[in-house]
């Protein structure tokens, strides 16, 4: 997730920005919450939050004999609620984050599944229009969880007639309960490379985020930004503006980066080419338009990558890691765009590591982080942000 100051002049500014006094102090500190470290020793293929109080999802186990696992932290030991196999075949499938806590969308990256946890059943199985291993999927959102329709981006290596493409991706709805495409939209609607054949100039994927009610995306680097809504119609939205009008920050550069529909901010992770290297910017679009860049001294020089870059499903925390070392200094932030500056931090977690995954707890929030077999876990409910607020300088 998303007092004006003078910024560097690399850059012309447009957007007015507010100071980072409060930021830099805040940042030198270690988050203010204990760490709970668990043993965890077992291959983990996929993490990732489930609606289920002070648990994950996870897909654990050796390897063809993995199995789906809900996983309940209570205390220092983990509880898990197994899926039967019979009924999931679990490989390297991820969750999708869920709006029912009885039902559970899996990505198998090339098929789709909706399984009941309740009565540990599986629904469906979905392979997309044309039942092949080579098309595959990517990120994914539930659109209307009362129809079972999903929203994600999508790889068709091949056509309906089984001939080759490209790298043509696209955006669809998928209906998991009848098994059928509802609507498709190419991703490369601007330069009409939508069924490219020529292999020596394979498209990097599409750069995309979901908001709640709407996805923003663009072809690649250096094409417009552009935004729809879940029905696939295409729409006018505040970050889709702020994106195209800023060019000096969003236009040719790599691009990760995630919305908090609720608080209407996004963090970004990009590489502007004045700047040559990686930077943290938030953005915000409830009020006037902000572009806010968080300074490197709030990171203690460190640049920040997007391994395992990622935000809370309630938009209020970002883990990220900084550094270009194999084990990386690991920082949170904490967003709200009723603070001066839209967040606190960032926040040091104390160790540098390379970690192995990353996921959230929902209820009550909390990050989960592997590494060499243990789990390292805060609760970030304990966190006080008026404490903080009040005690800056």
């Amino acid at each position: 997730m998303r007092k004006a100051i003078v910024l560097s002049l690399i850059f012309a500014c447009i957007i007015s920005f507010p100071s980072y006094s409060k930021v830099e102090q805040m940042s030198k500190n270690k988050l203010p919450i204990a760490v709970k470290i668990i043993p965890f020793n077992t291959p983990v293929w996929s993490m990732f939050p489930v609606l289920r109080p002070a648990s994950f999802g996870a897909i654990v186990g050796p390897w063809g004999k993995a199995l789906l696992e809900i996983i309940t932290i209570d205390g220092k030991h983990l509880k898990a609620d197994r899926f039967p196999k019979e009924e999931f075949e679990a490989g390297k499938d991820i969750g999708v984050l869920q709006q029912n806590p009885s039902e559970l969308y899996m990505n198998g990256n090339r098929i789709l599944y909706l399984l009941d946890l309740k009565n540990k059943k599986k629904l469906s199985t979905y392979f997309g229009p044309i039942k092949s291993f080579s098309n595959e999927y990517d990120q994914l959102k539930i659109a209307d969880g009362s129809k079972h329709l999903l929203l994600g981006s999508f790889t068709p290596c091949y056509d309906e007639k089984y001939k080759f493409l490209n790298h043509s991706y696209s955006l669809v709805i998928e209906d998991l309960l009848s098994k059928k495409r509802l609507k498709s939209i190419p991703v490369s609607s601007v330069s009409g490379r939508y069924k490219e054949k020529d292999f020596s100039s394979l498209l990097p994927p599409p750069d995309l985020a979901f908001g709640d009610t709407f996805t923003i995306y663009r072809e690649q680097a250096g094409y417009p930004w552009l935004a729809v809504n879940n029905g696939l119609d295409p729409i006018d939205h505040p970050l889709q503006k702020i994106l195209n009008d800023s060019p000096q920050y969003f236009k040719d550069s790599p691009f990760t980066f995630f919305i908090s529909a609720a608080a209407k901010q996004a963090l970004v992770i990009t590489r502007p080419p004045a700047l040559k290297k990686n930077q943290l910017i938030l953005i915000q679009w409830d009020k006037a338009p902000a572009i806010i860049p968080v300074p490197e001294s709030a990171t203690d020089g460190l640049l920040p990558n997007d391994y395992r870059f990622t935000l809370s499903p309630s938009g209020r925390w970002a883990y990220f890691p900084c550094g270009e070392n194999a084990e990386n200094a690991q920082y949170v932030m904490y967003l709200d765009p009723a603070l001066p500056t839209g967040f606190l931090g960032p926040f040091y977690l104390g160790f540098s590591a390379l970690i192995e995954r990353a996921t959230w707890v929902t209820n009550p929030e909390g990050l989960l982080l592997l590494c060499k077999g243990k789990l390292y876990y805060w609760d970030l409910s304990q966190f006080k942000a008026e404490n903080l607020s009040k005690s800056a300088p």
